[in-house]
């Protein structure tokens, strides 16, 4: 856990919400991870990446 101050929610693998305000300070580390957990999001509609320009090297 890198969150030190603040409250988030705690969600279960399937989205479920076990705890809708947890404090950071009551929480503890019970083990270290031992994979990485990524949420992809779809992006609003109209949004637009911005573009990246490749520089040209002399």
């Amino acid at each position: 856990m890198k969150r030190t101050t603040g409250y988030f929610d705690l969600l279960m693998l399937d989205g479920t919400k076990v705890y809708a305000s947890a404090k950071a300070k009551d929480c503890s580390l019970l083990e270290r991870a031992k994979t990485l957990l990524i949420k992809k999001r779809q992006a609003p509609v109209g949004f637009e990446k911005p573009s990246i320009r490749a520089l040209e090297v002399s």
